[in-house]
């Protein structure tokens, strides 16, 4: 039977110019971590704010040799994460329940 235990929290860093320095999503069901919490870090970390915001998620996977539906699933699961924080850090959106 599946957990009903959910909890995920985004942590996001941007430096003084809007550019993302870092950031952790931590997932968690019945207590134990689902994932790597910071995936995208590397290959996000130093863009502006923005210019993430209008990356496309094709041309975002579209190199990475995604493997496994798990690992796909992921990686997109990061990526609109961060891309919603961001919209909601810029004022973009309210972040309330249902954006």
């Amino acid at each position: 039977m599946p957990c009903d235990d959910i909890t995920e929290t985004l942590n996001l860093q941007l430096d003084g110019h809007e550019r993302l320095s870092g950031y952790r999503l931590a997932k968690r069901t019945c207590g134990r971590a689902v994932g790597q919490e910071s995936l995208l870090a590397a290959e996000l970390a130093g863009r502006d704010a923005r210019a993430i915001l209008d990356m496309n998620v094709e041309d975002f996977v579209a190199d990475k040799n995604l493997v496994d539906e798990v690992e796909t699933f992921l990686t997109l699961k990061h990526f609109f994460a961060v891309k919603a924080g961001l919209r909601v850090f810029l004022g973009i959106e309210s972040g309330a329940a249902g954006e």
